[in-house]
Protein backbone atom coordinates (compact mmCIF):
# COMPACT_ATOMS: atom_id res chain seq x y z
CA UNK A 1 0.00 0.00 0.00
CA UNK A 2 2.85 2.39 0.77
CA UNK A 3 4.28 1.81 -2.71
CA UNK A 4 0.96 2.69 -4.37
CA UNK A 5 0.65 5.84 -2.27
CA UNK A 6 4.23 6.77 -3.12
CA UNK A 7 3.60 6.12 -6.83
CA UNK A 8 0.49 8.30 -6.79
CA UNK A 9 2.29 11.15 -5.05
CA UNK A 10 5.22 10.84 -7.45
CA UNK A 11 2.88 10.80 -10.47
CA UNK A 12 1.07 13.88 -9.18
CA UNK A 13 4.37 15.69 -8.61
CA UNK A 14 5.57 14.82 -12.11
CA UNK A 15 2.27 16.00 -13.55
CA UNK A 16 2.36 19.30 -11.66
CA UNK A 17 6.02 19.85 -12.56
CA UNK A 18 5.08 19.17 -16.16
CA UNK A 19 2.30 21.72 -15.98
CA UNK A 20 4.73 24.22 -14.48
CA UNK A 21 7.05 23.90 -17.45
CA UNK A 22 4.25 23.64 -19.98
CA UNK A 23 6.02 25.94 -22.40
CA UNK A 24 8.84 23.40 -22.66
CA UNK A 25 6.61 20.34 -22.89
CA UNK A 26 5.92 18.99 -26.33
CA UNK A 27 3.28 16.45 -27.31
CA UNK A 28 4.82 14.18 -29.90
CA UNK A 29 3.17 11.77 -32.28
CA UNK A 30 1.54 8.83 -30.66
CA UNK A 31 0.22 5.45 -31.59
CA UNK A 32 -3.22 3.93 -31.48
CA UNK A 33 -3.78 0.33 -30.37
CA UNK A 34 -6.79 -1.89 -29.93
CA UNK A 35 -6.33 -4.12 -26.90
CA UNK A 36 -8.68 -7.14 -26.91
CA UNK A 37 -8.34 -7.86 -23.18
CA UNK A 38 -8.30 -6.11 -19.81
CA UNK A 39 -4.84 -5.08 -18.63
CA UNK A 40 -3.00 -3.22 -15.88
CA UNK A 41 -1.09 0.03 -16.53
CA UNK A 42 0.44 2.14 -13.76
CA UNK A 43 -1.39 0.06 -11.16
CA UNK A 44 -4.81 0.67 -12.72
CA UNK A 45 -6.87 -2.08 -14.37
CA UNK A 46 -8.18 -0.95 -17.73
CA UNK A 47 -10.83 -2.67 -19.86
CA UNK A 48 -10.39 -3.89 -23.42
CA UNK A 49 -10.72 -1.14 -25.99
CA UNK A 50 -8.94 1.23 -28.36
CA UNK A 51 -6.32 3.42 -26.74
CA UNK A 52 -4.19 6.34 -27.88
CA UNK A 53 -0.66 6.42 -26.52
CA UNK A 54 0.74 9.96 -26.64
CA UNK A 55 4.33 10.76 -25.74
CA UNK A 56 5.13 13.95 -23.86
CA UNK A 57 8.73 15.04 -23.77
CA UNK A 58 9.78 17.23 -20.89
CA UNK A 59 13.29 18.51 -20.39
CA UNK A 60 15.02 15.16 -19.80
CA UNK A 61 12.29 12.57 -19.45
CA UNK A 62 9.51 11.06 -21.50
CA UNK A 63 6.01 10.47 -20.18
CA UNK A 64 3.08 8.82 -21.89
CA UNK A 65 -0.65 9.46 -21.67
CA UNK A 66 -2.68 6.32 -22.28
CA UNK A 67 -6.19 7.45 -23.21
CA UNK A 68 -9.21 5.32 -24.01
CA UNK A 69 -10.86 6.70 -27.13
CA UNK A 70 -14.52 6.16 -26.31
CA UNK A 71 -14.50 7.36 -22.69
CA UNK A 72 -11.50 9.69 -22.58
CA UNK A 73 -10.30 7.99 -19.38
CA UNK A 74 -6.53 8.25 -19.13
CA UNK A 75 -3.55 7.18 -17.07
CA UNK A 76 -0.04 8.64 -16.88
CA UNK A 77 2.78 6.22 -17.67
CA UNK A 78 6.34 6.85 -16.51
CA UNK A 79 8.70 4.58 -18.48
CA UNK A 80 12.31 3.83 -17.81
CA UNK A 81 14.74 5.45 -20.22
CA UNK A 82 14.05 4.74 -23.88
CA UNK A 83 16.36 2.92 -26.25
CA UNK A 84 16.51 2.89 -30.03
CA UNK A 85 14.07 0.56 -31.74
CA UNK A 86 15.30 -2.05 -34.20
CA UNK A 87 12.14 -1.88 -36.30
CA UNK A 88 9.90 1.06 -36.97
CA UNK A 89 6.67 -0.81 -36.24
CA UNK A 90 4.84 0.78 -33.29
CA UNK A 91 3.54 -1.75 -30.79
CA UNK A 92 2.84 -2.43 -27.15
CA UNK A 93 3.80 -5.55 -25.24
CA UNK A 94 2.25 -7.11 -22.15
CA UNK A 95 3.66 -9.29 -19.40
CA UNK A 96 1.17 -12.03 -18.63
CA UNK A 97 0.91 -13.54 -15.14
CA UNK A 98 -1.96 -16.03 -14.99
CA UNK A 99 -5.00 -14.16 -16.28
CA UNK A 100 -3.55 -10.70 -15.59
CA UNK A 101 -1.72 -8.76 -18.29
CA UNK A 102 0.57 -5.84 -17.41
CA UNK A 103 1.54 -3.21 -19.98
CA UNK A 104 5.32 -3.64 -20.01
CA UNK A 105 6.66 -2.00 -23.17
CA UNK A 106 5.76 0.74 -25.65
CA UNK A 107 7.56 0.87 -28.97
CA UNK A 108 7.12 4.01 -31.00
CA UNK A 109 8.49 4.29 -34.51
CA UNK A 110 11.88 5.33 -33.12
CA UNK A 111 12.24 4.14 -29.52
CA UNK A 112 11.39 1.38 -27.09
CA UNK A 113 10.20 2.37 -23.60
CA UNK A 114 10.03 -0.22 -20.82
CA UNK A 115 7.42 0.16 -18.10
CA UNK A 116 8.29 -1.14 -14.65
CA UNK A 117 5.96 -3.80 -13.29
CA UNK A 118 6.47 -4.12 -9.56
CA UNK A 119 7.44 -7.40 -7.99
CA UNK A 120 4.52 -7.10 -5.57
CA UNK A 121 2.03 -6.75 -8.46
CA UNK A 122 3.46 -9.86 -10.12
CA UNK A 123 3.37 -11.79 -6.85
CA UNK A 124 -0.22 -10.74 -6.19
CA UNK A 125 -1.33 -11.78 -9.69
CA UNK A 126 0.48 -15.12 -9.36
CA UNK A 127 -1.15 -15.75 -5.98
CA UNK A 128 -4.62 -15.08 -7.43
CA UNK A 129 -3.85 -17.38 -10.35
CA UNK A 130 -2.66 -20.16 -8.04
CA UNK A 131 -5.99 -20.04 -6.26
CA UNK A 132 -7.57 -20.65 -9.69
CA UNK A 133 -5.13 -23.55 -10.28
CA UNK A 134 -3.37 -21.94 -13.26
CA UNK A 135 -0.15 -19.99 -13.15
CA UNK A 136 1.44 -18.89 -16.40
CA UNK A 137 4.11 -16.23 -16.55
CA UNK A 138 5.30 -14.99 -19.90
CA UNK A 139 5.31 -12.26 -22.45
CA UNK A 140 4.14 -12.55 -25.97
CA UNK A 141 0.79 -10.78 -26.13
CA UNK A 142 1.64 -8.03 -28.59
CA UNK A 143 -0.83 -5.60 -30.06
CA UNK A 144 0.39 -3.91 -33.21
CA UNK A 145 -1.01 -0.65 -34.54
Amino acid sequence: MKIRKYARVLSAMVLFCGLGVGAKAEALGGISVTVPFAFVASGKTLPAGTYNVTRLTLTKSDLFWLTRRDTGASVLLVPSQGESARADTPEVTFLRVGDVRFLSMIQTGQNIYNLHVTHSAITEAATRSRSNNSVTVGSGDVVIR
